[in-house]
């Protein structure tokens, strides 16, 4: 696939990133690169930046969803009442 045709599928597709709002350690895999610590010190910084870059840049309609308590913890994340609506939309 071309660079315009990815771009074209990422602004197409409606998307919800959800981060834990205590994912703030350097673990699992955190990219700690310079150019990864410009786009934010933690992964919820990180992906903000990428969301608003995707919105304002391109014009994508994507959003980022904080879920309150939760870190790096994929069954916190997905478990929580809040994010219920966002996985399984009525």
């Amino acid at each position: 696939m071309s660079d315009e045709q990815l771009k074209k599928q990422l602004i197409s597709r409606p998307t919800t990133y959800l981060l834990g709002q205590v994912d703030t350690l350097p673990l699992g895999g955190f990219d700690s690169s310079c150019s990864a610590m410009a786009q934010g010190p933690t992964r919820p910084r990180e992906v903000e930046a990428f969301v608003k870059y995707v919105n304002e840049t391109l014009g994508a309609k994507h959003q980022a969803i904080i879920v309150p308590e939760c870190g790096h913890n994929d069954r916190c994340v997905y478990t929580t009442d809040s994010v219920f609506p966002v996985i399984f939309p009525k």
